[in-house]
């Protein structure tokens, strides 16, 4: 009987995971980036305008909530985000991070977006938390 709700449990919960989004590890995000909040890149063709990354509150308590928008204008974007501590759920130009309960201290959320022609931009969010 025991395995029969494992196998019942495990495959829903594993293919909610892998279908949700693409994720990049910090590595491979940070092989790109120079520099966390620069916009300038090597390539002058590139289409990305990367005006802004906002989040609704800067300073959270364990387990609250806000939302973080990033603004940028370009052909074929895709966005990759990631968080030094916390949780992130979403996609796209704006998600929700939750300030988990191993997050006191200051907590950087990157936003790195990438255009048709591989150029990426990259801007990071500091969320306080208490």
């Amino acid at each position: 009987m025991k395995k029969i709700i494992i196998l019942f449990v495990v495959i829903p919960l594993v293919s909610a995971l892998t279908v949700s989004c693409t994720i990049y590890d910090d590595e491979q995000i940070q092989e790109q980036a120079v520099d966390g909040n620069d916009n300038d890149d090597d390539n002058p063709n590139s289409t990305i305008e990367y005006t802004s990354l906002i989040a609704g509150k800067t300073s959270l308590l364990v387990g609250e909530s806000t939302l973080i928008t990033a603004t940028a204008t370009g052909e074929g974007l895709e966005y990759y985000w990631s968080a030094s501590l916390g949780d992130i759920v979403g996609s796209g130009e704006q998600i929700t991070y939750t300030a988990a309960f191993c997050c006191s201290g200051s907590n950087t959320i990157t936003c790195s977006i990438r255009d048709n022609l591989n150029t990426w931009k990259h801007k990071s969010v500091t969320i306080t938390v208490n």
